[in-house]
């Protein structure tokens, strides 16, 4: 089999979440691609989020900071941002907070001057979720409460600019998922009544849009 057809059959399985048999494929499509460095960070890229879907969070950072390197020499600068957000959600899954909210950072820094709207609100996201992440670690863990009600409200600025953005997208399941995160960070910072503001949004978002899943994450 071709590199091609090993890539698209690699995708197919991942689409249907068949991650474990593709796993394989992508693996043998590695010695298909010669020196085509553009071929090659496609495959990294896929192997770092089978390995992610599989738990194998390790390996997936192993996988991303290669397609990195790649993306980097190559001049790349979407395919850095895209590189760079699978790295931090990698190294977030790991606890490596320090190391994931420098990644967010650079991602957030190339997708800015990118000027492309989903590229830096999908970068806000990342750099919300590790900033909330490092507060409940530092809150549960080192119980140090100064540093997490900062950590908190690094990841609250960051989740109200990605709602902003999802409003300018309209894009109501984005809109919806940063409602739900706001929630949370409030809940956490104990200002309950803005808690409960972002999810009765949320709610509102989830009915509007048919999503009984963000419906009944809404309602608990």
């Amino acid at each position: 089999m071709t590199y091609l057809d090993l890539l698209t059959q690699g995708q197919r399985l991942c689409q249907i979440n068949k991650f474990q048999d593709a796993l394989p494929v992508l693996e043998k499509a590695l010695y298909k691609v010669g020196s085509d460095k553009s071929k090659l960070r496609i495959v990294y890229s896929y192997l770092g989020n089978i390995h992610y879907s599989l738990g194998n969070y390790g390996r997936a950072m192993e996988y991303h900071r290669q397609d990195l390197k790649i993306t980097q020499h190559m001049g790349d600068m979407p395919g850095q941002a895209e590189a760079l957000n699978n790295l931090s959600c990698a190294l977030r899954m790991l606890g490596k907070f320090s190391e994931a909210a420098l990644a967010a950072e650079k991602q957030l820094t190339l997708a800015e001057l990118s000027k492309n709207k989903r590229s830096e609100a999908s970068a806000k996201y990342n750099a919300g979720i590790v900033a909330y992440m490092q507060g409940r670690h530092v809150a549960t863990e080192a119980e140090d409460q100064v540093e997490a009600y900062n950590c908190f409200i690094r990841a609250q600025e960051h989740l109200q600019d990605y709602l902003l953005l999802s409003e300018d997208l309209k894009d109501p399941k984005m809109q919806g998922q940063a409602c739900g995160c706001l929630g949370n960070t409030f809940y956490l910072l104990g200002n309950y009544s803005k808690a409960l503001f972002y999810y009765r949004k949320r709610l509102v978002l989830a009915q509007r849009t048919g999503d009984q899943v963000a419906e009944r994450r809404a309602y608990r």
